[in-house]
């Protein structure tokens, strides 16, 4: 179950923006067909300054400086995939009843295409992503170390033009992402206010108070509550991402152990055996998994360092697959026996340029060429002939 969390701060010049994806975003999972939702009750600067009067009205005094600098706060929220914007409208009202007033929500936004690409032997269904103590779980189990995510707009960087992500933002390497799986960081932006419109101050909230509020979103929401009374130090969102690209970065240069390979070894194989390959890839992967294990042995390979040795090897594979499935189509190709053999020609050049230290030997993908181009030239031979015996003689009159 999902972890409930609810942290509020003031409002920034540009929240509203940013709720309403106004502001460009470059971290976004999806990039298109988003399920975001907007929804807008009330202007904030115009209930201000009706506020200012109320607290004149009320105290008999202007409201102060400070007061006017946070009036309008923002919420961030936690929350499930299919939560809706009348579900936030009802938490916001409970909260007003619960503390006496206050708690007047200016505007909703849900967002639901931020989040990251997971990298990791667990089903994604499975983890639970603590926000507070930047930690993963796996039925309380903290496998932080066992989960890597790939951040978009930090590590992987999508271009709108061609709808693919890339290693770098000059866009020259794609990255094949369908091997990851996707998680979703499912949360609600709210701007409200404090101010109680009946005595015309803002609600104090003590620290049981903003526990309880904690308690009454997790049962709302029907999410799991999160750690009560934590030393976590309370972060903004941007914060929390800086924090969490260095948590990252150390976890990579930490020692890859056996089992670190073993996990990379057995996705690696599982793709060689839906792309049908071959004995020699296999045997390929057998002689690198021997290599990387001696590496690892003598502490001399770091988790970044085996993830990109196989994400190299797999790069081979998926070419090698390639350049043998265009031969394929080649083979079965009869319409022009030269053209069939300049491509195949080609393609062998193609395959001895980028499996130099492959197993499989570059002169039986050209013989292949050559066998070909001689079986169409007997297959055109023959056809001739029968053409010949089967042509009827003109008689003479």
């Amino acid at each position: 179950m999902a972890k409930s969390s609810i942290n509020f701060q003031k409002a920034s010049i540009n929240s509203k923006a940013h709720m309403l994806r106004i502001s460009k975003v470059t971290y976004l999972l999806d990039n298109e067909n988003s399920k975001n939702v907007f929804k807008e009750y009330l202007d904030a600067n115009t209930f201000l300054e009706q506020a200012k009067i109320i607290t004149k009205e009320k105290t008999k005094r202007s409201m102060q400086k400070l007061a006017i600098e946070n009036f309008i706060q923002e919420a961030v929220l936690n929350i499930k995939e299919h939560t809706s914007i009348k579900d936030i409208e009802n938490l916001f009202k409970k909260f007003n009843k619960e503390f006496g007033g206050g708690f007047k929500v200016f505007d909703i936004a849900l967002h639901k295409d931020e989040g990251v690409f997971i990298d990791s032997k667990f089903n994604i269904d499975d983890l639970v992503w603590d926000s507070k103590s930047l930690k993963w779980f796996k039925e309380n189990e903290d496998v932080t170390n066992e989960v890597f995510a790939i951040a978009p707009g930090r590590d992987i960087f999508y271009n709108a033009d061609d709808k693919s992500w890339y290693k770098e933002k000059d866009f020259k390497q794609k990255i094949d992402t369908t091997k990851y799986q996707k998680f979703y960081n499912y949360h609600s932006h709210i701007r409200f206010t404090k101010f109680d419109e009946n005595n015309g101050k803002n609600i104090r909230l003590s620290k049981s108070d903003l526990s309880k509020i904690q308690d009454i979103t997790a049962k709302h929401l029907d999410m799991e509550r999160g750690e009560k009374w934590s030393k976590n130090k309370r972060m903004t969102h941007w914060q929390k991402k800086a924090l969490y690209d260095e948590n990252t970065k150390q976890k990579a240069l930490k020692q890859a152990t056996q089992k670190d390979l073993k996990t990379e070894i057995a996705t690696l194989r599982a793709e060689l055996k839906e792309n049908k390959a071959n004995r020699s890839d296999y045997a390929q992967l057998e002689q690198k998994k021997k290599e990387l294990e001696e590496q690892i042995k003598k502490k001399n390979l770091t988790i970044e360092e085996l993830k990109e040795q196989v994400n190299k090897l797999q790069k081979e594979f998926n070419e090698h697959s390639r350049l043998q499935t265009k031969l394929s189509e080649l083979l079965g190709c009869k319409d022009n026996a030269l053209d069939v053999f300049i491509e195949v020609k080609q393609l062998a050049q193609q395959e001895q340029s980028s499996l130099k230290d492959k197993i499989v030997p570059v002169s039986d993908i050209k013989q292949s060429g050559i066998n070909a181009l001689e079986q169409m030239k007997e297959q055109y031979h023959q056809d001739m002939e029968s053409n010949k015996s089967s042509t009827p003689k003109r008689r003479r009159y």
